[in-house]
This record gives C-alpha cells, structure tokens and sequence, in this order.
C-alpha cells in the first residue's frame, strides 16, 4: 500500500466501489488519518488523470488508513468485508471491468459517465454508511 503521494506515481491500488467513493467524496470519514488520505488520493487522481489504477476487490490504497482494516480485511462489522466484496462486484459487472484490470482514471471517468445510472448507484450503494453525504446521491 502507499503511503506518500511521491509513491503514487506509478499504479495506484483501488477497490472497484471506491471509484465511486472517490467521485462523491465530501471530506468525511472513519477518522483523520482515513479522511486525510482520502483526500490526498482524490485530489492526486484530479489532478493527474493519466494515472493508472489497478482495480482490485480487496483492501487498497485508501483502505490502507482506515481504522477498520485489520489485518487487510474490513472489520467495520461481521459482514463488512462480504459487503464491500458485493459493491465491488456490481460496480465491476456495471462498468464492464474485471478485477485486477489495469486502466487510467481518465478511463474511469469514462466508464462512470457512460455506464453507471442512478439504478446502479442505488443497487451498488444502497446501504452505504456514507450515501446521505456523498454527491453521486444529490
């Protein structure tokens, strides 16, 4: 996992529903480190659209702050780690990825416009802990 964003120049690790996390992100989260990860990898991405993201269905680059990675496995609840397995799925399924696939967040941003509607977003977020503050639900 990165620590600093010196080492997000080469691939950046992201959990397929992250993509859309980082697209709705408000500055909030699990605690200040999380948040200021979050932020430092949402702006990077912003800022550098060319850079490639590997999309995995596991902890990634943002998990890497959160206090409920344990061990590389979500503990936010008993089944956490099943739940964002499942949101990871169907937001590879609706954005005709697989995982471990290699793409630029330009791509991404491509794929999310083109092929995500407000269905899929209830379907993939529908009990997110975060969908009342998140702007991909404004």
């Amino acid at each position: 996992m990165k620590k600093d964003l010196e080492e997000f120049s080469d691939i950046l690790n992201i959990r397929a529903h992250h993509l859309l996390c980082i697209q709705g992100f408000q500055g909030r989260g699990y605690s200040q480190g999380f948040v200021k990860n979050m932020d430092k990898i949402v702006n990077f991405l912003k800022n550098n659209p060319q850079t490639l993201l590997k999309v995995i269905s596991s902890t990634d680059d943002i998990c890497y702050c959160c206090p409920h990675n344990i061990e590389n496995t979500c503990k936010q609840s008993p089944s956490a780690e099943d739940n964002v397995k499942k949101m990871d799925l169907k937001t590879l399924n609706c954005l005709g990825l697989e995982k471990h696939d290699i793409t630029t967040y330009e791509h991404i941003i491509e794929l999310l416009s083109n092929r995500l509607d407000s269905s899929d977003l209830k379907e993939i977020c529908g009990f997110c802990l975060w969908i009342e503050c998140c702007n991909l639900h404004k």
